[in-house]
């Protein structure tokens, strides 16, 4: 930023840097925040004005993660995959929350979100800055079938997609392909007993959805629970829950 760079070598440093002692090297620091005034003091061969304070590895992130979203305006996907690399280094959402100044609902949505896009879908579309969360919720929605991601994969390969100029021109291009992807419609079958249809079982992609009706048929709640809860525990036993599930 040569505006910046500029304003320190006429100004000076104004605002100083906070740094914390570093945890296992002695006379050394970490940076909380002033990066850029760090690049600019090195450019232009001046000490550095700070600030030393100690400072939890939590206090540390969340200073950090401030400063970043102040500098670099990050978009919401961005702020989604600064979140997720947070909690894989095991921070607490509580932390990772104060580090984005963001509601702990909107936190597990920019989470689960993460979890749900391709990452090499989000590197294709890139920060796509005026795209937000209702849109990427949208997305993620359509690619919840194997066949509509395979073929979206194929798409970003296209000519189609190499013409689009921004990152939320391509997000846009995205999203519309998925629209013209056929869903396949889920396998669908009707239970049914003494001529009275009491249920259905529906077989998609990537769920399958069981219905009983219990208004004729009240004999089936207690037999239908106790059969799934044998499979749950077949299929996947019980783990204690974590922490951040409470």
């Amino acid at each position: 930023d040569e505006g910046f760079l500029a304003s320190i070598r006429d100004n000076g440093q104004q605002v100083p840097i906070l740094v914390r002692p570093h945890p296992t090297q002695s006379g050394r620091y970490q940076t909380a925040y002033g990066h850029r005034r760090i690049a600019a003091a090195g450019a232009l061969g001046r000490r550095v004005r700070a600030i030393i304070k100690p400072l939890t590895d939590e206090e540390l992130v969340v200073a950090q993660g401030q400063e970043n979203i102040e500098r670099n305006g990050l978009s919401f996907i961005e702020k989604c995959r600064f979140a997720h690399a947070l909690e894989r280094r095991s921070f607490t959402r509580e932390t990772i929350g104060q580090a984005l100044s963001a509601h702990k609902t909107i936190l597990s949505i920019m989470l689960s979100l993460i979890e749900r896009l391709p990452a090499d879908l989000i590197d294709a579309i890139g920060p796509a800055p005026a795209t937000g969360r209702r849109a990427w919720s949208v997305l993620a929605d359509q690619l919840d079938q194997p066949s509509t991601l395979e073929k979206i994969r194929t798409f970003v390969n296209s000519e189609v997609f190499a013409t689009a100029n921004t990152s939320d021109e391509k997000f846009r291009a995205i999203l519309a392909a998925t629209s013209d992807v056929k869903r396949t419609a889920p396998r669908k079958e009707i239970w049914s007993r003494a001529g009275r249809n009491f249920g259905s079982l529906a077989v998609g992609e990537k769920k399958i959805t069981l219905s009983i009706d219990l208004t004729h048929n009240p004999e089936f709640e207690a037999l239908v629970l106790e059969r799934l809860s044998a499979l749950k525990a077949e299929l996947s036993p019980e783990k204690p829950p974590k922490e951040d599930d409470l």
